[in-house]
């Protein structure tokens, strides 16, 4: 049987093997303790405020605001869960690179948690936009098309007249998207037991 020399002692290899592979899980383990409360957000920040509307008028409300709107609906408008939707449509692949990052963060010379935890949020960030960009939602009303669509941009008085005129409803608009700003707002953000460790994302 060939065997190792290790400090003085003989050790059979096979014997040497199952200690490194231990020791390689005790230091697995080690790690993975350390990002057990490894938190990865993203979402918009309640301080942004949407664009005003033309011709001024009252404070336009926080992009968060408008997000949570577009998400569950209001009175006059129907819900388009486009956070709901990210996580159905994107569920697997967010899962299988979460668990890509922890098997390359328990290596002994894998990356670090930050750089983990940033990984993951810009993920996430881009599978957010990209159900605002091509989700599944009920199509905008004529009224909003016709606000939306037309160049120059109509207002909510003229669009109304628009219509009761027969003026023809203008086509390529989309739900969620209007200047782009909810989707360029997006950001990320990562807490490790409540420590923030890196954000990312518009400005």
């Amino acid at each position: 049987m060939r065997s190792a020399r290790r400090v003085g002692a003989v050790i059979p290899t096979s014997t040497g093997r199952q200690i490194r592979t231990q020791l390689r899980v005790i230091e697995a383990l080690r790690r993975y303790s350390e990002v057990r409360d490894l938190l990865v957000e993203a979402g918009f920040p309640g301080e942004l405020r949407s664009e005003p509307a033309e011709g001024g008028g009252d404070s336009p409300p926080s992009v968060l605001q408008v997000a949570v709107w577009n998400e569950f609906g209001t009175r006059v408008a129907p819900a388009r869960p486009f956070m709901r939707q990210t996580l159905t449509r994107h569920a697997a692949t967010l899962r299988n690179e979460l668990a890509r990052a922890l098997l390359e963060y328990g290596r002994q010379r894998g990356p670090s948690v930050d750089r983990i935890g940033a990984r993951l949020g810009v993920m996430l960030r881009g599978a957010i936009q990209e159900t605002i960009r091509g989700g599944d939602f009920r199509d905008n009303a004529d009224l909003t098309k016709m606000i939306k669509g037309s160049r120059p941009r109509k207002t909510f008085r003229e669009a109304i007249a628009a219509l009761a005129d027969g003026e023809p409803v203008p086509g390529g608009t989309r739900p969620l998207i209007d200047t782009g700003q909810m989707r360029q707002s997006v950001r990320w953000r990562v807490r490790l037991a409540g420590r923030v460790l890196g954000s990312g994302g518009a400005r």
